[in-house]
């Protein structure tokens, strides 16, 4: 870990990306996840940094969660198909009856 970008650069290291062990958010001026950005000759430059599992592994959980959509829309949906459903079943339950009912 780096206090400040300055040592981070006295050790030549450079572009901390937000997977790296490394990375904390207040060496990332413009908050893009890249932390020290700057080239630096003969520099380590760990853009491209790629987590092993392991390390993937022991990694704290995230703050936050994705969004992937709302609750209220899945209710809905349920809703319309059990309707559906229910509607169908009226239907060929009332038209088998009458089929029944012509030819006896």
């Amino acid at each position: 870990m780096y206090e400040d970008c300055d040592n981070a650069y006295a050790d030549k290291v450079y572009n901390i990306p937000k997977v790296h062990p490394s990375y904390k958010p207040d060496l990332d001026a413009d908050h893009d996840g890249v932390a020290c950005e700057v080239a630096i000759a003969g520099g380590t430059n760990l853009a491209d940094y790629k987590p092993t599992a392991t390390q993937t592994a022991t990694q704290a959980a995230p703050t936050e969660l994705p969004v992937t959509g709302t609750d209220a829309s899945v209710g809905g949906l349920m809703a319309i198909g059990l309707a559906t459903g229910l509607l169908g079943s009226t239907l060929v339950l009332g038209v088998r009856r009458r089929y029944r009912g012509a030819h006896r």
